[in-house]
């Protein structure tokens, strides 16, 4: 998670981290295996997200129903 929100502040990415992972780093004795994200939705920024997650080599694991996904900037 360390190298994901690296790439994030490489990129400059404008985002927050909500719910119970951003609990936890405050302290609350909670564990969560999901993190939530708010991503400020504007083109650049989208630009910005698909430049980290390329960084870190993501890929999108599962979805349902499948999906055939063509992510850009304009589309996300």
């Amino acid at each position: 998670m360390r190298r994901l929100f690296r790439a994030f502040e490489r990129v400059g990415l404008d985002y927050l981290l909500i719910s119970g992972q951003a609990s936890v780093l405050s302290g609350a004795a909670m564990f969560s295996e999901d993190i939530d994200l708010w991503i400020r939705p504007t083109v650049p920024n989208a630009r910005k997200l698909l430049k980290a997650l390329a960084e870190q080599r993501a890929r999108v694991h599962r979805l349902t129903p499948p999906l055939t996904l063509r992510i850009t900037a304009e589309t996300l």
